[in-house]
């Protein structure tokens, strides 16, 4: 067979990415979008997709397949340049995730993706075992604003600090987004009138400069407005018309494993949020879950990987937040049981009944247990949540498995 010889064979994956994208920048000139955060990346994505569809649909046998996006988890060295190569003359909006654990990884990857539009969603306390703290994640997430062209638009989160100070620095044209009142002249895109009684559904009202539309999202979670309201701006920045963006919003599903609620056990709705977890999506999976009162609410929660020297302290935070919300029902899983129960014993909160397991099948013992006793119900919620190296997604295929 034929072949090459080089001497990095990932800098030379990179490279010819890097070549295919500048090919098409000086042929068909799709939109490429850079998103990076330390949660919510993937739900950002989906929800740019769900909008990029409907400014480019799939109309004709020529025109199928018109945005490209990052598959599964190809967001990393090796993933970003196979999702950019497929890119050819049809495409017109490119949605590329960017993920590191180390310095100098989103600056590569940015080199290779020459984004038009970057996004910073958050920076939190994630990967903090190759990064130290969150500062050291915020220095290496804003690698991809300080990376990109003169000419990038740079889509800024108001509402987090981090990224707000990340883009001070920088000169580039900014979309500025947040949570907020229209009385705030620095948003360019921002949210009015939230309606989260309705389950597993938002209602807001979207604004973009002077223009207004109501959003519906099948999808729980306050979280989900900023993921909503940083895809708006997105949209707004590709040229994408803000009734296309609602259209596109109230389009959109959840990914497998993120925020993905599904039939559970006897009736109950299983929220499968078990791709990944570090300690603010663990929050806003446990303010979720502890949205749905009146309902009896169960928490299965496994370990948060790749935090360092600060792991300990950080799961005991997470179970004194979920006894402070009132989560009924909290079953531990992984190394960090004890600090996740010592934290709820300390804390002023209340929950019910905490259990702590050795494996997933005692756990579902467990769980199976509340059913038969009929604590687990129609209208029940449990939320399974815990950072991917944990794999609950076999948990939740045990619950789904003997519901049916």
């Amino acid at each position: 067979m034929p072949w090459i010889l080089v001497k990095d064979t990932e800098k030379a994956l990179g490279d010819m990415a890097a070549y295919r994208r500048k090919c098409m920048r000086s042929c068909s000139n799709p939109v490429v979008v850079g998103i990076t955060g330390s949660s919510g990346k993937t739900t950002l994505k989906e929800m740019c997709f769900s909008i990029f569809r409907q400014r480019w649909p799939d109309s004709d046998q020529t025109a199928k397949g018109r945005v490209l996006k990052t598959e599964g988890n190809f967001n990393n060295l090796i993933g970003l340049p196979l999702s950019l190569l497929p890119v050819s003359p049809k495409h017109r909006g490119i949605l590329l995730e960017m993920v590191m654990n180390h310095p100098g990884e989103i600056q590569r990857l940015t080199e290779i993706a020459d984004p038009d539009i970057a996004c910073i969603l958050n920076v939190h306390g994630a990967h903090l075992q190759g990064l130290g703290t969150v500062e050291g994640v915020a220095v290496a997430k804003g690698e991809l604003f300080r990376t990109c062209r003169k000419d990038t638009i740079l889509i800024v989160n108001a509402d987090d600090h981090h990224v707000t100070t990340l883009a001070a620095d920088c000169s580039q044209r900014r979309i500025v987004f947040g949570i907020g009142s229209g009385e705030n002249a620095e948003l360019d895109v921002y949210s009015s009138e939230h309606d989260l009684n309705e389950p597993e559904t938002i209602h807001f009202i979207l604004h973009i400069k002077q223009q207004t539309a109501a959003v519906r999202l099948a999808v729980p979670g306050s979280h989900n407005i900023s993921n909503a309201l940083a895809a708006a701006a997105i949209a707004h920045a590709a040229g994408i018309a803000i009734t296309q963006i609602a259209d596109g919003l109230a389009a959109f599903k959840p990914a497998d494993s993120r925020m993905q609620i599904v039939e559970g056990p006897a009736g109950s709705r299983l929220i499968n949020d078990c791709y990944n977890a570090n300690p603010e999506s663990m929050r806003a999976g446990l303010a979720t879950l502890a949205g749905f009162e009146g309902r009896t609410r169960v928490a299965v929660l496994g370990d948060m990987l790749e935090l360092g020297n600060e792991a300990e302290k950080l799961h005991k935070e997470i179970g004194g937040y979920a006894a402070e919300l009132g989560i009924e029902f909290l079953a531990i899983l992984g190394d960090y049981q004890k600090q996740v129960q010592a934290g709820v014993q300390e804390s002023d909160g209340n929950c019910t009944t905490v259990r702590t397991f050795a494996d997933q099948d005692s756990c579902n013992d467990w769980l199976q247990s509340l059913v038969g006793d009929g604590t687990i119900q129609e209208g029940s919620y449990i939320l399974i949540k815990g950072s991917r190296g944990m794999h609950l997604e076999n948990l939740v295929k045990q619950l789904r498995r003997e519901q049916a």
